[in-house]
């Protein structure tokens, strides 16, 4: 990789991430826009919340220069349409609106989840429908894979710099996993999300001065399902990235699933996530950080790896994966605090 690229694609994205960033923490608090801590909340101080618009300007312009409307080919990702890249782009905007919206002024369980499901249908329309034409039901288990993955980063987004220490370390990992499958402006926009995630994270790690709020933790959930999609088209295993996300799809899916078995309200808020548990426990969330990086770069990278290579089968690592995070989440410490 040449110093041009890296400074293009990932050191300027930084910059610009941690400018607006900037900004946006005044705006933000200027605005109101800020999140209030109350009986579930991890944080004990006002923190301006909706900071992942940063995020979002950046990959966002960083997608529209690219998107060359006066060439045939432009922005294709390898054999995509060119109206492909300019979905993802609507879809990526869209997101962030209505995440963004729920900042301002919060919208009910129903509002939310009716737009995801749309949003995702149109995406799924138009960028996969030329590869499966004739199998709706796979269509269909994306369009729910789409909407899973953003409420996964939602629900999980609750502890300073949690969130998007796990983004940048997927993208990562599926960039050293998919590098050699990807084009080259899958490649690039890979890049750019981890600069823009990482300027971002400088101003989120503890104590955080700014929230992704739902704004970034939809963007960032869409994008990395979009990224994964378009990787999978190109031949990266299917595997992979549910490897790669596993420590927060483990911890969303136990949780809901322990909650729907008590007949608890599963869609309100709580504190009952393993991250939740651990730091509750007495564990900094700096210390938590450390264990998701730690787990990632020796659990859940090697694996991906791995199943890449095709030295184990995608359900193997998979499979052993979850069942190393399954005996972590039922082990978190389940104080009596959790229910507080």
């Amino acid at each position: 990789m040449s110093n041009i690229f890296l400074f293009e694609f990932f050191i300027a994205p930084f910059f610009l991430s941690i400018l607006v960033t900037a900004l946006s923490c005044f705006v933000l608090n200027k605005m109101q826009i800020v999140d209030v801590p109350n009986e579930r909340s991890l944080h004990r101080r006002v923190v301006p919340r909706g900071g992942g618009i940063a995020i979002a300007v950046v990959f966002l312009g960083y997608q529209i220069v690219f998107l060359d409307f006066s060439s045939e080919g432009g922005f294709s990702f390898s054999t995509q349409e060119q109206n492909s890249a300019l979905v993802w782009l609507i879809c990526g905007i869209l997101f962030a609106m209505m995440g963004g919206l729920d900042d301002w002024k919060p919208r009910s369980a129903v509002w939310r989840l009716a737009g995801q499901v749309l949003l995702s249908i149109f995406f799924v329309s138009f960028c996969l429908s030329s590869h499966f034409p004739s199998d709706s039901l796979l269509l269909a288990g994306v369009v729910f894979l789409i909407v899973f993955i953003v409420n996964v980063f939602n629900f999980l987004d609750g502890a300073d710099g949690y969130a998007s220490s796990q983004a940048i370390l997927s993208i990562l990992g599926y960039m050293l996993c998919g590098s050699t499958f990807f084009s080259l402006e899958l490649l690039v926009l890979c890049w750019v999300l981890a600069g823009a995630i990482f300027g971002f994270l400088l101003f989120n790690i503890h104590p955080a001065r700014i929230f992704l709020g739902d704004l970034g933790s939809y963007f960032i959930g869409f994008q990395l399902i979009a990224i994964s999609i378009f990787g999978a088209t190109e031949g990266v295993p299917i595997g992979v990235p549910f490897i790669l996300l596993s420590p927060f799809i483990c911890d969303a899916l136990l949780t809901l699933f322990k909650r729907i078995i008590k007949r608890e309200t599963w869609w309100s808020a709580h504190r009952e996530h393993a991250y939740q548990r651990f730091v509750l426990s007495g564990m900094g969330v700096r210390a938590l950080n450390l264990c998701l990086v730690v787990v990632n770069l020796c659990i859940c990278w090697p694996a991906a790896w791995l199943v890449t290579e095709g030295v184990v089968d995608s359900t193997w690592g998979i499979g052993c994966v979850y069942a190393f995070l399954i005996i972590i989440w039922y082990y978190a410490p389940k104080s009596s605090k959790n229910n507080q």
